[in-house]
């Protein structure tokens, strides 16, 4: 399988690079994009919509146009905001003695929000998470969507195709080759270990190509996270919290994602079917109705 995957991983090379002009992973720039200095970091942010305040985090190698779907349908009756993290996006600077939690509450502070709902995939959902232990009065609501965790190696241990995959790309990423590398991520993290490129979309797959491909940078510039690890923490969670992931991810975030429900006996679980780590672009409209009916009604 590992090697099928990979192999997959070449083709997609060619395949995603002869359609990249289709695809405008930095978006179109709207009047709301704004930018707050955060110690050493230029934080890029944007603000859409008006009501409740929702937050979103996206996931690592991403930029807050992945969000772009959920930014249309809930910027009709939410405040929407999107934050590239930092080593990601328009984001620029490393300020490695920066807590990620700081810089969410940063862009908070600056548009005067007081509560939201905060929202992270993957690596968002770490930086996420680690706000709504870090700041408690300050959240509303937590949603993890194929959530990492800050600390999971002290509370449990990689399955072996995880592992391997995890393995595998660490090995491409050392050769610096970048296309190989995004070719390799999308495999992993767009179409999954147990489907074909054809079961995704291709303007999906386009964006994490490309966007993995401009993201493709050291991570000492990426979050930091409360050293007090989020993973040992996380069952002193008080806020209402929504846990989503997609049935064809791999074992590693649905190890995961059952670690959250075990800690957070009373958080809802929802499971979208046939779809892998990106499941908010691949399902959005689904996404987005689980979301909306979830904010509605707790």
């Amino acid at each position: 399988m590992l090697k099928k995957l990979f192999i997959t991983a070449v083709g997609l090379t060619v395949a995603l690079t002869s359609c990249l002009p289709v695809l405008a992973a930095a978006g179109p720039v709207r009047a709301s994009d704004s930018y707050v200095r955060v110690g050493n970091l230029r934080v890029h942010y944007t603000v859409s919509g008006a009501g409740d305040a929702l937050v979103f985090c996206h996931g690592g190698y991403q930029d807050l146009h992945m969000w772009t779907s959920q930014e249309t349908y809930f910027s009709k009756s939410y405040k929407v905001v999107l934050i590239d993290m930092p080593g990601h996006g328009q984001t620029t600077g490393v300020d490695t003695s920066m807590l990620v939690a700081d810089v969410i509450r940063s862009v908070m502070d600056t548009l005067h929000i007081r509560k939201a709902t905060v929202i992270g995939l993957s690596m968002g959902a770490a930086c996420a998470t680690d706000f709504a232990l870090d700041y408690p009065d300050r959240v509303t609501g937590l949603i993890v969507v194929s959530p990492g965790l800050s600390g999971w190696p002290l509370v449990m241990t990689m399955d072996t195709l995880s592992k391997q995959l995890f393995d595998r790309m660490i090995s491409i990423q050392r050769t610096g080759d970048h296309a190989s590398f995004a070719a390799g991520f999308v495999a992993v993290w767009c179409i999954g270990p147990y489907r074909t490129p054809s079961e995704v979309a291709m303007n999906v797959r386009n964006y994490v190509y490309t966007t993995t491909s401009n993201n493709h940078t050291p991570d000492n510039g990426w979050p930091v996270y409360d050293t007090n690890y989020a993973a040992r923490r996380i069952k002193d969670i008080a806020c209402p919290v929504l846990i989503i992931r997609g049935d064809k991810d791999i074992p590693f975030i649905i190890q995961v994602t059952d670690y959250y429900k075990r800690q957070l006996p009373k958080a809802t679980l929802i499971k979208i079917t046939n779809a892998a780590h990106m499941l908010n672009m691949e399902k959005s409209a689904e996404f987005n109705r689980v979301v909306h009916g979830w904010l509605s009604h707790g």
